[in-house]
């Protein structure tokens, strides 16, 4: 649903940014391709994933303005 509504919206300037908790990058790419995801992804890190605050549960979507 948030891969279609990034589609919808993204003349109006909808940007989606996925951040994959998967223990290898290449599981996720592997996920996105099968399920042939559009929006931008990125792996998190341990080192990334130590200055996150732990989410009590997933998946957890956050939304910005553009300011």
């Amino acid at each position: 649903l948030i891969d279609q509504l990034q589609r919808a919206h993204r003349g109006s300037g909808l940007r989606v940014v996925g951040l994959s908790i998967d223990k290898k990058p290449e599981d996720a790419s592997a996920y996105l391709a099968r399920k042939g995801y559009t929006f931008a992804s990125a792996w998190v890190t341990p080192a990334i994933a130590q200055s996150l605050p732990k989410p009590k549960g997933l998946p957890v979507t956050v939304v910005l303005g553009r300011d």
